[in-house]
């Protein structure tokens, strides 16, 4: 039996915004690009940019048993 060390966020950000993850800057997500992580198992800090708006941030637990979901819309 394997245990799943990992999970999977999926990221719905429009229009787009830079994801930064526990201080690390993992991409931009869009409509076609950075539309998932695979993160570890447990707490985690979200932080999505966009330099004309407010930083959106979110802390998530990541679990192996479902995805989590993280959806923002900039103004």
């Amino acid at each position: 039996v394997s245990v799943a060390t990992t999970g999977l966020v999926k990221l719905n950000i429009v229009p787009w915004g830079t994801v930064v993850v526990d201080g690390i800057t993992r991409g931009i997500s869009n409509s076609t690009q950075l539309r998932q992580l695979e993160l570890s198992i447990g707490p985690h800090t979200i932080e999505i940019a966009k330099p004309d708006s407010p930083t959106f941030t979110q802390t998530i637990v990541v679990t192996a048993e479902s995805a989590q979901s993280i959806s923002h819309t900039f103004k």
